[in-house]
C-alpha cells in the first residue's frame, strides 16, 4: 500500500498506525515485565539491578518511539515528508548505543545460565 501510494496522506497514516501499534504492544509488554519483576533474577543483586536499569532505558526509548509514531500519524495529514521524518526517529534512537546492547552484561547473564 505504501509503495504504490507513497505520497497519499491516508496510506502514510495507516503505515504509521501499524508502526505505532507494534511499538506500543512491545512497550506495554516491557512495562508489564518491569512492573511485575519478570526480568532476569540472580543471586548477584548488582547483575539483577543492571538488567533492570537496561530494561528501563529500553522502555523509555520505546515510549519516545511511540510518541514519534503518533506525531507522524498526525503530521501525515499535514505534510507526508514530516511524517516520514518522524517514522525515522525510533530506528535512529535504537541504533544509538547507550548500554541497551551491553555485550558484557549479556556475557555475564549467559555465563550464569550455563
Amino acid at each position: 500500500m505504501l509503495a504504490a501510494n507513497h505520497a497519499i496522506d491516508t496510506s502514510i497514516a495507516f503505515y504509521g498506525i501499524i508502526l505505532l501499534l507494534t511499538t506500543l504492544t512491545l512497550a506495554v509488554m516491557r512495562a508489564y515485565a518491569l512492573k511485575y519483576k519478570l526480568l532476569y533474577q540472580d543471586e548477584d543483586k548488582n547483575l539483577t539491578r543492571e538488567v533492570y536499569f537496561v530494561s528501563k532505558r529500553a522502555r523509555t526509548k520505546m515510549f519516545i518511539g511511540t510518541a514519534a509514531y503518533v506525531l507522524g500519524v498526525v503530521l501525515a495529514f499535514t505534510n507526508v515528508y514530516f511524517a516520514y521524518a518522524c517514522f525515522l526517529i525510533p530506528p535512529i534512537i535504537f541504533f544509538i548505543p547507550d548500554g541497551i546492547d551491553n555485550e558484557e552484561l549479556a556475557d555475564k547473564v549467559a555465563e550464569k545460565n550455563k
